[in-house]
């Protein structure tokens, strides 16, 4: 056979996979471009289609590598791109909703009632929105300090005893929450479920599975929200809970901090008619201190320190405890272990806490930080 047939052979069939590779890129892009907002891809679409084909034939022209380069640059902007269209996009429609609001009278049911009141205002209201520790505390000091024949001793180990507990109190109050349009006073409840819910998936192995489906399932309502709000506005109760969380991001830090009961349960698990020490009862009025303090605060970095303040406090206070009840800090010296076994736990648990409460005031932070029009 003659070799300059096969040369040819061979530079038409890389030719026609060039050509072929590259159709794919441009259909592929052109897939892509679907997730632009409507009203950007009616003007630009054409345009930038245009643009991505004619890079792609000049780099194939220079070679693999500049090809190569070219995807791989792609491939790095256009999730900023397609990040930045959105929020313009959205920043426009908010200003247009705001003017229409400004210029014309609202749709009917489409305004939402101002914010409900919250502890700042009334001692009353305050009362409220720290019940769940008020009434939990009050139950775990009388529980462990007056000789009751049951519980037995050990119930802290017990999760249908503690489960059991929480159905009659943080459940209702939380779906009372959740009907009223999710009140400050109604996060703690939330907390409190969710922090069971991790205990229940830990002691089964299923800690993975939980963070999974809790990961879906914000991330389907997100979605559902985005995409439901483009075509009617979202049910007034929706909204409502929107306005709620998006009106203080610190209830998200006292929504953890609802969990709070189960933490002191967990350090003094063995607490039962305890007349060691006042380190239980301190620890759940620290507790009950901290919640106050939040929903007394006007600012949000005091409201962070008192959650963290009466977090941090209440453990230090079980660290007490145990130290008091081997006798005091000689026997840590002398035999470490013990030590720092009982520490370490409590020591990852502080950990995971102050990460969770102080996550809402620094991500708040960056987004001031990084707003446009916040120069030096």
């Amino acid at each position: 056979m003659n070799p300059l047939f096969f040369s040819r052979l061979l530079d038409f069939t890389v030719q026609k996979m060039k050509t072929v590779f590259l159709d794919l890129l441009i259909h592929f892009y052109g897939a892509l471009l679907c997730l632009y907002p409507q009203r950007f891809r009616a003007e630009f679409e054409d345009e930038m289609r245009a643009v991505f084909s004619q890079s792609l034939e000049q780099a194939a022209k220079q070679g693999i590598l500049s090809l190569a380069d070219t995807i791989l640059r792609e491939c790095f902007d256009a999730p900023l791109t397609l990040l930045r269209v959105h929020r313009f996009n959205w920043r426009a429609k908010e200003k247009a909703t705001s003017d229409s609001i400004a210029g014309f009278s609202p749709v009917p049911g489409f305004s939402l009632p101002p914010p409900s009141p919250d502890g700042r205002e009334s001692w009353m209201q305050a009362g409220l929105e720290i019940s769940l520790f008020l009434s939990t505390g009050a139950i775990l000091i009388l529980v462990s300090y007056l000789p009751l024949t049951w519980p037995g001793a050990g119930w802290q180990r017990n999760l249908g005893i503690i489960g059991a507990a929480i159905a009659l109190l943080p459940v209702p109050g939380l779906l009372a929450g959740l009907v009223s349009g999710l009140p400050r006073w109604a996060y703690p409840f939330g907390g409190i479920l969710l922090g069971y819910s991790v205990l229940v998936a830990i002691r089964f192995g299923l800690l993975p599975f939980l963070a999974a489906f809790l990961l879906a399932s914000v991330l389907l309502a997100v979605v559902a929200a985005v995409v439901n709000s483009r075509v009617r506005p979202l049910p007034p109760l929706l909204r409502r809970m929107g306005q709620s969380v998006g009106s203080d991001p610190s209830r998200l830090s006292f929504c953890v901090y609802g969990v709070m009961p189960l933490m002191v349960i967990m350090a003094y698990d063995d607490a039962h008619c305890n007349n060691r020490t006042p380190y239980f009862a301190i620890s759940v009025l620290l507790m009950v201190a901290g919640a106050l303090a939040y929903v007394r605060s006007r600012q949000t970095v005091v409201q962070t320190t008192a959650l963290l303040g009466g977090m941090s406090l209440s453990l230090w206070c079980a660290l007490l405890d145990q130290a008091a009840f081997m006798g005091g800090l000689g026997p840590w010296v002398s035999s470490p272990g013990p030590w720092l076994a009982g520490i370490g736990w409590m020591l990852r648990l502080w950990a995971s806490m102050t990460a969770l409460i102080a996550a809402p005031f620094l991500i708040g932070l960056a987004r001031r930080a990084l707003a446009p029009g916040r120069g030096a």
